[in-house]
């Protein structure tokens, strides 16, 4: 069976279900901004999982399991800020991968306007 946009997407709503933003909309709202604001399927999973690892109990690993293409997990661990971590080094592994860069760029234009 091959993993889709919808599959992520289902990934994604379950991960963050309960979780409100700071307007206290459901969160689930943020990431699939951050998806409609990419093009291409690659991009699309990795913008609406980029907050998984980071903000849920969803690790790299799940996302294997749950049959998601390996270079969408590789691009949301990039996307993904490490306790700890200095800002310095979060800056450079997203940069050093072209997809997360695209993600990241939607993701601070979602953040600063929200539709």
């Amino acid at each position: 069976m091959t993993f889709t946009v919808d599959d992520a997407v289902g990934i994604a709503r379950a991960a963050h279900a309960g979780q409100v933003d700071k307007s206290g909309r459901p969160y689930l709202g943020h990431p699939l901004r951050v998806m409609g604001r990419v093009s291409g399927e690659h991009a699309r999973m990795a913008a609406v999982l980029h907050d998984v690892v980071e903000d849920t109990a969803v690790t790299a690993a799940d996302l294997l399991a749950a049959g998601c293409p390996a270079p969408v997990v590789d691009t949301v661990v990039a996307l993904s800020h490490r306790p700890g971590e200095p800002q310095e080094d979060y800056l450079r592994r997203v940069a050093a991968d072209p997809v997360a860069v695209a993600v990241k760029r939607a993701d601070i234009a979602d953040n600063t306007s929200p539709a």
